[in-house]
């Protein structure tokens, strides 16, 4: 991943991950505070359902994998999230969100 002009370029296997997050097709090429801000909303969103669905639903096989699944989506939001930052600061600049 890399920073240049207040843009995030994503490597392959960012664009990949993403894109298996999604279930869609990712660019390479993001303004940074979108690409971040988009990645919060996704985490909290993600987050949400965790705590609704650890709540609500009784002791499963299947609810133990959407737990997996869910917080392996939380950990791909933070791990692409914290590339971006690195990014933004290996090439002495920071990103700011609006």
């Amino acid at each position: 991943m890399k920073y240049r002009d207040g843009n995030i370029l994503m490597d392959e296997d960012e664009i990949t991950m993403l894109s298996q997050i999604l279930m869609c097709e990712v660019e390479p090429n993001y303004p940074a505070c979108l690409l971040l801000d988009e990645l919060d909303r996704m985490r909290a969103e993600a987050e949400e359902y965790l705590h609704k669905i650890e709540s609500e639903e009784a002791a499963s096989r299947r609810r133990s994998l959407k737990i997996d699944m869910i917080r392996l989506l939380i950990n791909c939001c933070a791990t692409i999230k914290d590339r971006g930052y690195a990014a933004a600061r290996d090439a002495g600049c920071s990103i700011r969100m609006h």
